[in-house]
C-alpha cells in the first residue's frame, strides 16, 4: 500500500488512466491494471470505491454480467462503508446498469429509483457528473428517453470524472446524440406517419450533437477508438440526409471498432449503412449490409440495436420480394406498438415512483423544519420534548445540560440584534462540534440551549460541561474585543444517575444554570460569593 499524499496522487491518476482505457476500447487490458490497484489501494477510500467502479464498469462493457454484478455489490458495500451519498449513487446506477441488459428490466427500476434518490443528496461535482451518466445511459437502454435526456444534458454540462477531473467533452455530446437518434427510430419503428414531425426534430437534434462533438474532436489529441466513436455517430445522424458521406464514414470505422465492447457499435455501423444504400436506391448493397448487421448480434445484444437491425433485414428482404419477409413485417409492425405501449407502462411506473420521492422528500424537508430552529439549525422545543418522550418510553437514562449567553443583552443593546443573532449561532455552533452525533442540541428559546446525551454513565456530564466550557472559552470568533463583550456562558446540568426522575432533569439543571451565571455576575463585579456551591447531587 502507498501512503502519503504523492502516493495518493500517483494512484488517483493510475485509477483515471485504467478507467479511461476501459471506455475507449480498453476494458479486457484494464481489468488486469484494476486488479493490482484494488490490490495496493487497502483502506476503504474514494480510491478503492473508484477501482470497484472500473471493475463493473469494464465487465459491463464486456456483457460478464456475473463479474459485473459482483463488483457493483462491491462497489455498493463500498459506498456504505465510506456512508457516501455519490459513490452510493453511482453503485445504484451501474447496478441498474446491469440488471437492465441482464434480466427483466423491470428490476433495474429499484436500483434507478435508489440512485436517484441517493443523487439528490450527493454534492461531489465528479461524481454528480459520472451518476447523471450512467442513469441516463441506463434510461436510455430502457427506452426511457423522457428520462435519460435530462441525465444526459447535465452530464454534458458539468463534464467530470469521478474524481473531478475534466472528461472529454466529445463524450457527453456523442451520448445525446444517440439517445436522440435511438427515439427517433423507435417511434419510426411503429410505422405511424403520426410520428414523422416529431421523427423529424430528434433527428436533427441527434444531428446537431453530432456535430458538435465533431467540432470538440478537432484539434484534439489523437484517440483513434474516440475519432471513430464520433465519426459513427455523424455518419449514423446523416445516413438518411446525406448517404453516400454516411456509408463512406461507416466503412471507415468499422475498422476500428474491433474490440468485444464495440459489438454493437459493429452492427449500428452494418445497419445505417443499410439505410444509406435504401436512401440511394441500392437495394441489393442495402440488404447485403444489412445480413452483415444481423449476423453481426451477439448473444448480450442491446436489444433496441438487435431490434433495428432485424428490423432493417426484413423491410429489405420484403421490398425485394420476399413473402415471408412481408409476413414477418407485419408481425414486426405489431410487436414494435405493443413493445411501445409496455414502454409507456415503465414510464408510467418509475415517473411515478419519481412522484412518490419527491413527495417523500418534501415530507422530510417539512419534518425537519417542524422541529429545526430557523435561526441557528440546532433542535427547537418540539424536538426537545420529542426526545424526551422517546426516551421516557425507552427507558434509557440521560443526561441533560442547560446554557446560555451572559451577557447576551450587552451585546444586542451594544452591537444590535443581528450581532446578538450571530453569537447565538456560534454558541449552537460550537455545542454541536463538541458532542456526538446522536446527541441533541436545542434551543429552547432566547439564549437558552440544552443538550440531552444517551449513557450519562459513559460521559458524565460534568465533564461534558468542562469539555464545552473550555470550547467556549478558546473561541468566541466574530466578537469585537474594543467593546469589551467577552461572553460568558453558565451552564447546568443534571442526570439520571445522580437519581433524579426524567421529568425533574430540566428544572435541575435550569436551577443548576442560575447558580453558575449568579456566580460569573458576582465573580465579574468583585464581590464574594454568598451562593453556596452547587454539586451535583444538589436538588
Amino acid at each position: 500500500m502507498i501512503d502519503g499524499a504523492t502516493g495518493t496522487d500517483r494512484l488517483r491518476e493510475r485509477v483515471d488512466a485504467a478507467l479511461s482505457l476501459a471506455v475507449r476500447g480498453g476494458a479486457d487490458r484494464a481489468l488486469p491494471l484494476l486488479a493490482s490497484l484494488e490490490k495496493q489501494i487497502l483502506a476503504p477510500s474514494s480510491l478503492s470505491a473508484g477501482v470497484a467502479f472500473g471493475r463493473a464498469m469494464a465487465y459491463h462493457l464486456l456483457r460478464d454480467t456475473g463479474a459485473a454484478t459482483a463488483a457493483a455489490d462491491r462497489l455498493l458495500a463500498q459506498a456504505m462503508e465510506l456512508e457516501d451519498a455519490g459513490w452510493r449513487a453511482l453503485a445504484y446506477a451501474v447496478q441498474a446498469a446491469i440488471r437492465a441488459r441482464a434480466v427483466e428490466q423491470s428490476d433495474s427500476f429499484e436500483s434507478l429509483v435508489a440512485a436517484e434518490a441517493a443523487l439528490r443528496r450527493t454534492v461531489d461535482p465528479g461524481l454528480r457528473a459520472t451518476t447523471h451518466t450512467w442513469l441516463g445511459l441506463t434510461y436510455n437502454v430502457l427506452r426511457l428517453y423522457e428520462l435519460s435526456v435530462p441525465h444526459l444534458q447535465q452530464a454534458a454540462d458539468l463534464n467530470l470524472d469521478p474524481f473531478g477531473g475534466r472528461w472529454a467533452a466529445e463524450f457527453g455530446q456523442l451520448n445525446l446524440a444517440e439517445v436522440h437518434v435511438r427515439w427517433a427510430e423507435d417511434l419510426y419503428l411503429l410505422g405511424r406517419t403520426e410520428h414523422s414531425a416529431q421523427i423529424e426534430r430528434l433527428r436533427s437534434t441527434g444531428l446537431a450533437c453530432a456535430r458538435r462533438a465533431v467540432a470538440l474532436r478537432r484539434g484534439g489529441d489523437p484517440d483513434e477508438i474516440l475519432d471513430a466513436a464520433v465519426e459513427k455517430m455523424l455518419a449514423v445522424s446523416e445516413a438518411r440526409s446525406q448517404p453516400r458521406e454516411a456509408i463512406a464514414r461507416l466503412k471507415g470505422v468499422l475498422g476500428s471498432l474491433t474490440a468485444q465492447q464495440h459489438s454493437d457499435d459493429r452492427v449500428a455501423a452494418h445497419t445505417h449503412i443499410a439505410v444509406a444504400y435504401r436512401e440511394l436506391g441500392q437495394p441489393e448493397d442495402a440488404l447485403t449490409s444489412a445480413r452483415a448487421g444481423v449476423a453481426s448480434l451477439g448473444e448480450l445484444a442491446d436489444p433496441p440495436t438487435a431490434i433495428l437491425a432485424q428490423r432493417v433485414a426484413l423491410e429489405l428482404a420484403a421490398a425485394a420480394g420476399d413473402s415471408a419477409a412481408r409476413a414477418g413485417l407485419a408481425l414486426a409492425r405489431t410487436i414494435a406498438r405493443s413493445w411501445w405501449h409496455q414502454r409507456l407502462r415503465d414510464l408510467h411506473t418509475v415517473a411515478d415512483a419519481l412522484v412518490a420521492l419527491d413527495l417523500s422528500d418534501q415530507h422530510a424537508v417539512a419534518h425537519r423544519a417542524a422541529r429545526e430552529d430557523a435561526l441557528t439549525g440546532v433542535g427547537n422545543r418540539r424536538a426537545f420534548d420529542e426526545r424526551m418522550a422517546d426516551a421516557a418510553l425507552a427507558g434509557v437514562p440521560i443526561s441533560m445540560l442547560m446554557m446560555d449567553v451572559d451577557n447576551l443583552k450587552d451585546v444586542n443593546d451594544s452591537l444590535g440584534h443581528l450581532a446578538g443573532d450571530g453569537l447565538l449561532c456560534r454558541m449552537a455552533g460550537l455545542i454541536v462540534a463538541a458532542l456526538r452525533p446522536d446527541d441533541l442540541v436545542a434551543r429552547l428559546g432566547g439564549d437558552e440551549f440544552v443538550v440531552v446525551c444517551d449513557d450519562p454513565d459513559l460521559r458524565g456530564p460534568h465533564a461534558l460541561a468542562v469539555r464545552l466550557r473550555r470550547a467556549f472559552d478558546d473561541d468566541w470568533s466574530g466578537v469585537p474585543v474594543e467593546l469589551n463583550l467577552l461572553p460568558g456562558v453558565s451552564i447546568g446540568h443534571a442526570s439520571a444517575a445522580e437519581g433524579h426522575p426524567l421529568g425533574h432533569l430540566l428544572a435541575v439543571a435550569d436551577r443548576r444554570l442560575y447558580v453558575d451565571k449568579h456566580r460569573h455576575q458576582r465573580e465579574q463585579r468583585g464581590a464574594p460569593d454568598l451562593l453556596p456551591q452547587d454539586s451535583p447531587g444538589t436538588t
